[in-house]
């Protein structure tokens, strides 16, 4: 199955190790994994500071790069939702229509894995302590949150401690820019929450969230890893 790997600005500029680890999970399922190597920034941010107008080209830069893939798979459920859900208000005629038929083959990582590879557990082993991060993006519905458990349930060594109340970890995309003291301030909190029964790993599914928590941890000396789900499986099959 020919797969192409669409690589968030955040994973790009601060955490190709996400984006490596995505492309090995991939790989160990099976899949023919393609990089189209002139994709950009999916517009997310743009429209969400009030840019329409250079998200709008950003939209149709990436409806034109994707529009023949068979599946676009990222390690980012917010550039998902973006693609799948806001392209609506920016794109028109011929573009419009593409992206209609696109935007049903645009997954997140682990949401390709179970829902259209039927992998119901990960195999390998990863012998730790673990507390998940349901970020602000993430389906609410119980059935995603129960795949997603149950992919890191195969996981030899894996002990997923009880979910945490869900709380934003303060980063918000723009928010975590323009007031960075705010934001700050938001992620130590959730750290204190994430950390309560001393796990060794938080594991996310959001670069930007992933991003706050690595930042939150190092600041506090916790010791605590801070892990993208995807990195957790890649490791675990090494």
């Amino acid at each position: 199955m020919k797969t192409h790997l669409f690589i968030p600005c955040l994973v790009d500029q601060f955490l190709p190790e996400v984006g490596l680890a995505t492309a090995d999970c991939l790989s160990a399922a099976g899949c023919e994994v393609a990089y189209p190597s002139k994709q950009t920034c999916c517009g997310q941010m743009f429209l969400n500071s009030g840019m329409p107008g250079d998200a709008a080209g950003l939209a149709r830069a990436f409806v034109r790069r994707f529009a023949d893939a068979t599946w676009v798979v990222a390690p980012s459920w917010s550039c998902v939702d973006m693609v799948r859900t806001r392209y609506g208000e920016l794109l028109e005629g011929r573009e419009l229509e593409q992206w209609e038929s696109l935007r049903e083959r645009v997954f997140e990582l682990t949401e390709f894995l179970s829902l259209k590879l039927g992998l119901d557990a990960w195999q390998g082993s990863f012998r730790a302590r673990a507390i998940l991060h349901w970020s602000c993006h993430m389906p609410r519905d119980g059935n995603e949150q129960d795949r997603l458990e149950g992919l890191l349930g195969g996981v030899d060594g894996l002990e997923l401690l009880p979910r945490p109340p869900f709380e934003c970890c303060g980063f918000g995309g723009v928010f975590w820019n323009l007031w960075s003291e705010v934001s700050a301030s938001i992620g130590r909190r959730r750290l204190d929450v994430l950390t309560r029964d001393g796990p060794d790993a938080i594991l996310l599914a959001e670069p930007g969230c992933l991003m706050q928590m690595q930042a939150a941890a190092s600041e506090s000396k916790s010791g605590v890893r801070v892990l993208h789900v995807a990195q957790l499986l890649a490791e675990a099959i090494r």
